[in-house]
């Protein structure tokens, strides 16, 4: 079956996996000729696993699935896309004002907008991967805990959905071993919290909270330290936090032609007229405008991953 989901005349369904390229991975894909359709296998609340595919026209975006779902599982197929795709988020002001900025030249152009997942648990999950792991890694570490844990398409066993906090809690040993001591520990800690409903996910995510209740609960309930907010933050949609942490003030200490790393406010200075996108420009700000930066390792606790991937998107 298929429907048609609203979106404004700005979006851009392209734009947006252009901008997702590099990490785009199971249980996301490009429907294989069809770079222009989005497919993923996503399980809905009562069970069923399906087959889904987004693709734009000139009316919206046309969501198919390869099974008959009732009105409830329909709706709630259309919030995931909404939040996937991030089609409430309205940059434009943003996009209006990088225009006039040679170091956000190319999200002038190209957009600011990058696919995210269907939950903030997925959210959560590929933000703390991403902050243990190189690239290459990452899409491995995704890849494999998609096939060994979420549930198989009826249609396509190959094929699995997004595990759930209580799938992925099962054989911490495997983990281990396949993804090393330290992420497998973060991620069980991560789907404890989430199935013992410490942190309820959506509800905890829409509800209106300041940037420092909002970084203080993440800390607080799942134990992310400074140098990991960041990318939490990033893929949860927080533009408004700038990030502070050790390789974020090496980076614009080098920035700014200083010879030590720059301080907390220093950092927020420089991105404080951007609020409340800060943060976003920060991640898509071109820093070798200002000559050669170094740029963190995957071991350097400020997401290698996500930081290569900000710099060739």
């Amino acid at each position: 079956m298929h429907w048609i989901l609203s979106v404004s005349e700005s979006f851009s369904l392209d734009k947006v996996l252009a901008r997702s390229a590099r990490l785009l991975c199971p249980p996301f894909s490009l429907n294989g000729k069809e770079t222009s359709t989005l497919y993923r296998v996503e399980r809905l609340s009562t069970g069923h696993t399906v087959e889904l595919n987004i693709s734009q026209t000139a009316t919206g975006l046309v969501l198919h699935t390869n099974a008959r779902l009732d009105g409830k599982e329909t709706e709630e197929i259309s919030q995931k896309v909404w939040r996937m795709l991030r089609i409430g988020e309205n940059l434009q002001t943003f996009l209006e004002m990088a225009r006039n900025t040679p170091q956000l030249a190319t999200a002038a152009r190209e957009g600011a907008l990058q696919l995210r997942g269907a939950t903030m648990f997925e959210d959560i999950v590929k933000a703390a991967i991403l902050i243990f792991n190189s690239e290459k890694n990452y899409v491995q570490s995704v890849s494999w805990l998609v096939d060994r844990f979420g549930d198989p398409l009826p249609s396509n066993p190959t094929l699995h959905a997004f595990p759930t906090p209580r799938q992925l809690l099962g054989e911490m040993a495997l983990q281990e071993k396949l993804l090393g001591a330290a992420l497998a520990q973060r991620l069980h800690k991560v789907a404890m919290q989430f199935q013992t409903q410490k942190i309820k996910s959506e509800e905890w995510f829409t509800s209106p909270q300041s940037l420092a209740n909002f970084e203080a609960n993440l800390k607080r309930i799942l134990d992310l330290k400074d140098e990991e907010i960041g990318a939490a933050m990033f893929y949860l949609g927080r533009y408004d936090y700038i990030p502070v942490d050790p390789c974020a003030q090496q980076r614009v200490g080098i920035y700014l032609g200083e010879y030590t790393r720059a301080t907390p406010e220093k950092i927020r200075a420089l991105f404080e007229n951007w609020q409340p996108w800060g943060g976003l420009a920060y991640w898509l700000w071109d820093w070798s405008i200002h000559g050669t930066v170094h740029l963190p390792t995957e071991r350097e606790g400020s997401y290698g991953a996500l930081e290569n991937w900000r710099r060739t998107s």
